[in-house]
C-alpha cells in the first residue's frame, strides 16, 4: 500500500501532466488555425501551381510520344540556371554537368546560361553560349520579361 506522501506526489505529477497535455493541445489547435488561415488566403494560382507540379510528376515521359515531349530533330535549347556568386561553386558545376549529360553528343545545342558563374564556366571551356544576368532574390516583372 502506498503512503500518503507517495499518493500526494502522484496527484501533483498527474495534475502537472494534465496541464502539459492541455498546453500541447491548445498549441496544436492554434497552429492548425494559422495554417488553415494561410491556406485560405493563397490565391487560386498559387494553390493550382502546387497541384500542377504533382500532376506532372505522374507522367511517364519515356512512354509518351508527342512532338512537344520528343525531339526528333535533335535540336536542343538548353537553359542552365547558375548563380552570380562563387560560394556555391559545387552547385553551379553540378547543375552544368547534369544539364550537359542530358544532351546527346550529336545534338545541335544552343546554350543559354543565366548567371555569371555559368558564363565563366563556358568561357573557360571555350564553348559558345548566350548569357543572361542572374535573377535577384526578389521576383521582379522586368527580370521575367528579360528571361
Amino acid at each position: 500500500m502506498k503512503s500518503l506522501q507517495e499518493l500526494k506526489k502522484e496527484i501533483v505529477f498527474n495534475n502537472e501532466m494534465y496541464e502539459l497535455i492541455d498546453i500541447l493541445k491548445k498549441t496544436a489547435v492554434a497552429q492548425f488555425q494559422v495554417l488553415s488561415t494561410k491556406h485560405k488566403t493563397l490565391t487560386v494560382e498559387k494553390r493550382f501551381s502546387g497541384y500542377l507540379d504533382k500532376i506532372f510528376d505522374l507522367i511517364n515521359y519515356r512512354v509518351v510520344r508527342h512532338p512537344v515531349l520528343t525531339n526528333p530533330t535533335k535540336r536542343v535549347l538548353l537553359v542552365i540556371m547558375t548563380t552570380d556568386l562563387g560560394f556555391l561553386g559545387g552547385v553551379n558545376t553540378n547543375m552544368i554537368e547534369t544539364a550537359l549529360s542530358r544532351v546527346g553528343r550529336r545534338d545541335e545545342v544552343l546554350l543559354v546560361v543565366v548567371g555569371e558563374k555559368g558564363r565563366d564556366y563556358f568561357e573557360g571551356a571555350g564553348r559558345d553560349c548566350a548569357f543572361l544576368p542572374g535573377v535577384s532574390d526578389e521576383v521582379k516583372f522586368e527580370e521575367a520579361v528579360r528571361l
